[in-house]
């Protein structure tokens, strides 16, 4: 196993046993620190896209809430547009019933 290592390693096929060791606990020391400074690279990348997703969300959120405003003022307009047909409409029947009148007097 030792041997393996050493030669992915780059060693050579003759070991100095005294050696091994030390060149092991360097490499697992070496290897140890590359993931601790990629854990911390990784903890700054996400602190830094929380800083820039935690205004973002909240931008979202923000439109959210508009939009269903929004919605609500066209649902009342789409009432209010209905109601002003239906108020027209009548309107149309009593000018109609005015001009039956009209005429009725005009022939008296």
């Amino acid at each position: 196993m030792i041997k393996k290592l050493l030669l992915y390693a780059g060693k050579s096929s003759n070991i100095d046993y005294r050696n091994t060791t030390v060149f092991l606990t360097e490499k697992v020391a070496q290897l140890t620190e590359q993931i601790r400074f990629k854990d911390r690279e990784k903890e700054n990348i996400n602190m830094e896209m929380n800083k820039i997703k935690s205004p973002l969300l909240k931008e979202l959120q923000m439109k959210g809430e508009e939009l269903e405003i929004l919605r609500m003022d066209l649902q009342m307009l789409e009432t209010e547009r209905v109601r002003l047909s239906l108020i027209e409409e009548k309107l149309l029947d009593v000018l109609q019933l005015l001009q039956q009148l009209q005429s009725l007097v005009g022939n008296l």
